[in-house]
């Protein structure tokens, strides 16, 4: 028998949040990715086992590809 508990240590409402597959994390930092191609620099706040706070750097409405890992993996030097 077992047993999983989540402890729920902090908590906020109405933020902008992006799934981790959008987020890519390069040198220490947070970027996403526009639809125009464009990678944007991003601040991250809380986060869980599926979403990223956006502090900064991406507005509502702006839309974000999902990060291509398999392509980022195959354009290594």
């Amino acid at each position: 028998m077992s047993t999983i508990i989540d402890i729920v240590i902090a908590k906020k409402e109405n933020v902008l949040t992006l799934p981790h597959e959008y987020i890519l994390k390069s040198e220490g930092k947070y970027f996403a990715l526009l639809k125009s191609g464009d990678k944007v620099p991003i601040t991250v706040g809380l986060q869980n086992e599926s979403l990223f706070e956006v502090v900064s750097g991406l507005n509502e409405g702006q839309v974000v590809k999902q990060i291509d890992f398999m392509e980022l993996l195959t354009n290594q030097p």
